[in-house]
């Protein structure tokens, strides 16, 4: 089945290519005589009077044609269409018969490029001249972009002839369609054509440099520099390509080097083209393949670009499907590995087939009759929008991926905010216990002699700067070593516990109760008098003594205090420790006095 699949595709586009040509000893006709102005606009394809190896003048091509030397041929028509080769140059001529309503009126022709020079007449009047017609290739001068000439009706009758040369050009003759209509409508046409040619190239070129700019921020990502020199070989392609907008910019350029232009781009576009599918598709595509693909093409592409114009012309068709082999076998390899449930690589799949049907469908027609809508800009058109569409859904997707991730993160963060803040609290919670335990002491709980150290300190600097007077009162357990012996050291403890707890309670909430050491303890009293003072030391004597706390090991059995202190109203002194020994040389004199006694002196 294959097989004749494919012998019929052969013997139809030999058919096409090689189809018998008529002759004839009548004018060809195109017949719009039943048209309206406004509206007019119509293609002059079909029957042409045609006469290689000469350029007539319309005259003499009327009598050429009444003689039988004419040939009819079906526009667009090639020069080389029937591999006859020996000439460069023919003229073309057909007659176009208009309503009596155009006499007097203009009309213009829209002329697409024809890879030859040309003279175009209206009857007996030259019309326009596209390039120069001479003999001598080294002196021609051609126009590779189109011509849009007007002319006014002065007849129904309108003889239409084209003298031709093309040159080195094997593609030369009439190539392309051309058109004949209503002077608005065929500007409005061409300026709808180079609108969207401008635009698709735009939309391209824009892809190219977003794409090339991705790769320069990821250069680990290849396909993006494959996609966006692809993107820009493809821009250009078009650019150089069909209505020759380059003319716009280069009309300078030399027209030789823009023809060779229109057939390394499309090579340039392959080798891309094929680069970046083999990158979309890396596991499928044997590495090889590639390598020698790109070998190959970089061979043709220098062939190109050196060889000499007719040499690479007639060779192109070749090196097409030479192109066209490598690509189905490509194709074949993606569709053999490709992952049917990836919606990614499904899309580009159909876009791969759309741009190989435009690629084979532009090589059969132009093969065929020179003539073709580039169905390939076409279809790379869709392919590259197809990618477009792809990368920003991947994107996208990406994207609502990281704000996802960043919800979590959010949340995540905001949770350990939360744990963070209560571990805070519980840390300075802890920290506010270890201080206060630093601080205080561990047997009966009342500060320790390193917090009276520095509250001491505090307390006399406060009143060194507003003479607010303060006390200091020490106290001791009388005979305390005796209540050890008798009752023992566990004993003694709970004893100090007792006596704390009795000495709290009689204490005024400013006063502050700490250990000195052992059985001794000291009262810091802020914003307290002489008497005062003496006071305070009275009513703890008194407090501990009416508790009645048995101690049999002394001579009274009841457990008392001695207290000594001082009082600063006015005096000052250059450190704390001063005034400090004297308070503990009244606790000494209280002892001595017989003990169960207080002993406190006003620095006045």
């Amino acid at each position: 089945m294959k097989k004749w699949f494919g012998f019929c595709m052969a013997i139809w586009i030999l058919f096409l290519a090689y189809a018998p040509i008529g002759y004839a000893t009548t004018m060809t006709t195109h017949d719009f005589r039943d048209a309206s102005y406004d509206s007019f606009y119509e293609t002059l394809n079909g029957d042409w009077n045609f006469i290689r190896g000469e350029l007539f003048s319309p005259q003499d091509m009327k009598e050429e044609i009444k003689l039988g030397n004419s040939e009819i041929v079906k526009v667009p028509y090639m020069l080389n269409q029937h591999l006859n080769m020996d000439s460069d140059r023919a003229t073309y001529s057909t007659t176009i018969t208009v309503p009596k309503s155009f006499v007097g009126r203009y009309l213009k022709f829209y002329i697409p490029f024809q890879y030859s020079s040309y003279n175009l007449y209206v009857n007996n009047t030259l019309v326009k001249e596209n390039g120069s017609l001479v003999r001598n290739n080294q002196d021609a001068v051609q126009q590779m972009k189109p011509q849009i000439p007007g002319f006014r009706v002065d007849q129904t009758a309108l003889q239409i002839t084209f003298q031709v040369i093309s040159f080195e050009n094997v593609s030369g003759g009439l190539r392309k369609s051309i058109s004949i209509g209503n002077e608005q409508i065929i500007v409005k046409k061409q300026q709808q054509h180079e609108f969207w040619q401008v635009f698709l190239i735009g939309c391209i070129t824009l892809t190219a440099c977003i794409s090339l700019l991705f790769y320069a921020f990821r250069r680990k990502q290849k396909e993006f520099l494959a996609y966006g020199i692809f993107c820009a070989a493809t821009s250009l392609w078009v650019f150089f390509t069909d209505y020759y907008l380059y003319t716009a910019f280069l009309n300078q350029l030399d027209w030789s080097l823009a023809l060779r232009l229109t057939f390394i781009m499309p090579e340039i576009v392959m080798l891309f083209y094929v680069g970046y599918v083999s990158k979309m598709f890396s596991e499928a595509i044997p590495k090889k393949f590639i390598t020698f693909y790109n070998d190959i093409m970089i061979v043709i592409i220098f062939f190109t670009a050196f060889s000499s114009t007719v040499m690479y012309q007639k060779l192109f068709n070749i090196i097409l499907i030479f192109m066209y082999v490598f690509y189905l076998f490509l194709l074949v390899s993606v569709i053999r590995k490709i992952n049917w449930h990836d919606l990614t690589q499904v899309i580009t799949l159909v876009g791969i087939l759309l741009v190989f049907v435009g690629a084979i469908h532009d090589m059969i027609r132009i093969s065929a009759a020179g003539n073709s809508i580039h169905l390939t800009f076409i279809m790379l058109g869709i392919f590259i929008s197809i990618q477009c569409i792809l990368f920003c859904r991947k994107f996208a997707l990406q994207w609502l991926q990281v704000e996802q991730l960043n919800k979590e993160l959010i949340s995540l963060n905001e949770s350990l905010d939360e744990k963070i803040r209560i571990r805070t609290k519980q840390l300075e919670e802890s920290n506010e216990k270890l201080r206060e335990l630093a601080l205080l002491d561990s047997l009966t709980g009342v500060f320790n002699r390193h917090y009276l150290s520095s509250s001491l300190e505090k307390l006399y600097k406060h009143y060194t700067e507003t003479n607010i007077p303060f006390a200091v009162l020490i106290l001791d357990v009388d005979e305390f070593k005796k209540y050890n012996d008798y009752y023992g050291h566990i004993l003694g403890d709970q004893l100090l516990k007792n006596l704390v707890k009795i000495l709290t309670d009689a204490l005024p909430n400013r006063a502050e109760l700490t250990r000195y050491g052992g059985e001794e303890f000291v009262v810091l009293l802020d914003a307290t008098t002489y008497g005062e003072a003496f006071d305070i030391a009275e009513y703890m004597r008194n407090a501990v003594e009416k508790a009645e706390l048995e101690h049999l090991g002394r001579e009274c059995k009841v457990v008392t205090i001695s207290v000594g202190g001082v009082a600063l109203t006015e005096a000052q002194f250059t450190n704390t420790t001063e005034f400090f020994k004297i308070a503990d040389q009244q606790l000494y004199e209280a002892k001595h006095a017989g003990r169960n006694c207080v002993r406190v002196k006003n620095l006045g």
